[in-house]
């Protein structure tokens, strides 16, 4: 099952900023400056390429705003807005007080003031009895590997689980921005993945074995950094057994609510090297949560995708509502129909030739 789609990246295109040309299926090129690939960069010049959406994304998410707030939707290069001026003024009154004050570690950010407010209101919150001192003592945690194998066997098990070669998922994918679309979720074993859906032009996110990119009607974004590591891990199929063998080292680091339930949390390191929370439920043993955290100039950016729903299918558990939440922009997918071992087209995941 997919965690991440990166239907963010896909806010890129849709929004028509100046990004660079599709290349050919051959290794990305180096992350180049973002005053290279973007027009009228001036706070982040010298910034990665790969990490200035993550830069808008956490201050979107500080502010609950959209692109819109500073930005042109005509041309995001305009600098008529006040907002567009003043987000550069606190950038460099945050990277100031970082390093006068804190020896350059980003300890103060957008969302150390706004917390989900433009302007920013902090208003003091009501005192709260808490049982956290009473002196309650969980039951000796499961290790790791207990609760990774207490998934599988919820799963189906690894003999089912083995038998399923393909999957196409259909359904509806409903956006915090309020606009939904139908999503189809195409995946092949052991790695290939792809996800569409159709706003004003039919969108993909596609993982072919070995590389990962965006695309639209007119173009082909290539993935790199962090937003390639997310779904070549998305493209996993047969995650459910390899949970040892994804995340070495795995410890329980405790118990916490998730959606009212008992979960045991699981704190890991990717084979890529990405730090990972994973939720178990306590009762079903099934995986509910899979947290990460995104770098950017401010700080890191929590992301989840949530599992819910989960039904047979040909022997075995699989979600039928898939949540991918971030600060700023989440998304719900809410699965209608799953054919298992379906044939899937030779041509599904290879990367087009878009005209110049």
């Amino acid at each position: 099952m997919p965690l991440r789609t990166s239907p963010y990246a896909l806010l890129i295109i849709a929004t028509g900023l100046d990004l660079p040309a599709a290349a050919q299926d051959q290794a990305p090129p180096p992350d180049k400056p973002a005053e290279q690939v973007y027009k009228n960069i001036q706070i982040f010049k010298g910034l990665p390429n790969s990490q200035l959406m993550s830069a808008m994304f956490f201050m979107e998410g500080s502010l609950q705003v959209s692109c819109g707030h500073c930005h042109d939707w005509e041309d995001f290069s305009k600098d008529e807005k006040p907002a567009k001026r003043t987000a550069r003024d606190m950038i460099r009154m945050v990277r100031q007080l970082n390093e006068t004050q804190f020896q350059g570690r980003q300890l103060i950010s957008c969302n150390t003031c706004h917390r989900g407010q433009s302007p920013p209101d902090a208003p003091l919150p009501f005192a709260e009895v808490s049982d956290a001192a009473t002196g309650k003592g969980d039951q000796a945690l499961p290790s790791a590997e207990e609760v990774f194998a207490r998934h599988l066997q919820a799963a189906g098990g690894r003999e089912a689980i083995g038998k399923i070669h393909s999957r196409v998922m259909k359904g509806t994918r409903f956006s915090s921005e309020g606009w939904h679309s139908a999503v189809e979720i195409t995946q092949e074993a052991p790695n290939k993945f792809k996800d569409t859906f159709k706003l004003q032009a039919v969108f993909a996110n596609v993982f072919n074995g070995a590389r990962g990119w965006n695309q639209d009607n007119q173009n082909v974004h290539p993935l790199e950094g962090e937003g390639l590591t997310r779904l070549k891990q998305d493209a996993e199929f047969y995650r459910d057994v390899k949970l040892s063998e994804l995340f070495p080292g795995a410890r329980t680091a405790g118990k916490a609510k998730l959606k009212g339930k008992d979960a045991f949390v699981i704190e890991a390191k990717s084979v890529e090297g990405d730090r990972r929370q994973l939720y178990f439920d306590a009762a079903t043993g099934l995986l509910g949560r899979i947290v990460w955290f995104e770098s950017s100039p401010f700080g890191l950016i929590p992301n989840a995708v949530e599992y819910a729903d989960y039904r047979q299918v040909d022997g075995i558990q699989v979600a039928f509502t898939i949540r991918h939440l971030r600060p700023d922009y989440s998304l719900m997918d809410q699965i209608t129909s799953i054919e298992q071992n379906a044939a899937i087209a030779a041509n599904t995941f290879e990367k087009p030739v878009m005209a110049k």
